[in-house]
């Protein structure tokens, strides 16, 4: 689950109209454009559960600036088209390198219907139905940086707004769910997602508003699949389906840096520093299948062909082959999307 907030301010490019929240345009080719600058530059993080941990290595900052640019056009007086265009400078730096990109992200579009208005039409209820469109670059190569995710984003959210007129304040509320399809260039099913958002907003002058949001996702695929029940009752620690874990974000509390140590890893680097930021850790690459197995014993002179463990009861326990599909019942799938000729 991700909560985040931001306090953000919004300069309109257009007359202010009360679409700056859950009213819709209320006339026929009426055109409002909403422009927000994102920046941040942190070299902290907080994981799923609230920790706070170095960004990348101990060392490591992230430098990201963002223009979200809306453009708003009422095709009716109770409904009105929305297209999102973002616009992306991200810096990621530490000890070994500096990252750069800058370009176009993944653009959204929603319809958005006016079902009703209470209380004299200070309250909207509203319904919002889109699409992500995978736009912005997504490289499998993990030392690139993305400015998209991939894949297709299909969503749909109920919405209510409020305002408390004659004062300039606003506050809104969105709850929905998304579909997320399988990024098959990157062999990556990212899971569906309940989102929510809420929002309060407040127009000091004439053309600028001011607004502080609230927002969270929580994907269900892992938990649906009960995956991520077994992995809690091993006591796993279930990370981010992200680059995050594998560029040395792990914030290790079992060794000090410089500690010489040996990791198991499933992931496709393991260069110097690449998982913890510790310059004395080797990373060993193996299976999933044989990490996972490793990993119960503790100790990397097990060999799960033959050794056994002891079980929570103190019986002696060995591992089975693993059993499972090799290849995709239907083949491999492949896509020359990425080629260009000479």
């Amino acid at each position: 689950m991700r909560l985040s907030t931001s306090l953000t301010l919004a300069g309109l490019l257009a007359l202010p109209v009360t679409t700056a929240a859950q009213w819709t345009q209320g006339a026929t080719g009426k055109l409002w454009v909403k422009s927000v600058l994102f920046v941040q530059k942190t070299d902290e993080r907080f994981t799923a559960i609230g920790e706070r941990q170095p960004f990348f290595t101990p060392n490591g900052e992230a430098d990201s600036k963002a223009l979200f640019t809306d453009f708003i056009l009422g095709l009716h007086p109770n409904v009105d088209l929305w297209v999102q265009v973002p616009y992306f400078d991200l810096t990621f730096r530490d000890d070994v390198q500096t990252l750069t990109k800058s370009g176009v992200g993944d653009v959204r579009a929603w319809l958005r219907w006016n079902i009703t208005k209470l209380n004299g039409g200070r309250t909207p209820i509203s319904i919002r139905a889109g699409a992500k469109a995978p736009i912005g670059e997504s490289p499998i190569d993990a030392q690139l940086i993305p400015l998209g995710e991939g894949q297709w984003d299909f969503e749909g959210f109920a919405e209510v707004g409020h305002s408390f007129w004659p004062a300039p304040v606003y506050a809104i509320l969105w709850i929905g769910y998304r579909l997320r399809l399988e990024n098959k260039d990157q062999f990556n099913d990212p899971g569906n997602e309940f989102v929510f958002l809420g929002e309060a907003g407040v127009n000091p002058t004439p053309g600028t508003f001011l607004k502080a949001t609230f927002d969270g996702f929580r994907g269900e695929r892992i938990k649906r699949d009960g995956i991520l029940q077994d992995f809690e009752d091993v006591g796993a620690i279930v990370l981010a389906n992200a680059c995050g874990p594998c560029i040395g974000q792990w914030k290790r509390e079992d060794v000090e840096k410089g500690e010489k140590n040996s990791i198991l890893t499933s992931y496709n680097r393991n260069f110097a520093k690449r998982n913890d930021g510790n310059p004395e850790t080797l990373g060993f690459i193996s299976s999933p299948e044989l990490v996972v197995a490793m990993a119960f014993s503790g100790s990397m002179k097990f060999n799960p062909l033959t050794d056994s463990i002891k079980d929570a009861d103190g019986n002696d326990f060995k591992f089975e082959p693993p059993q499972g599909d090799i290849y995709p019942s239907d083949g491999f799938a492949s896509s020359d999307g990425g080629y260009l000729e000479p």
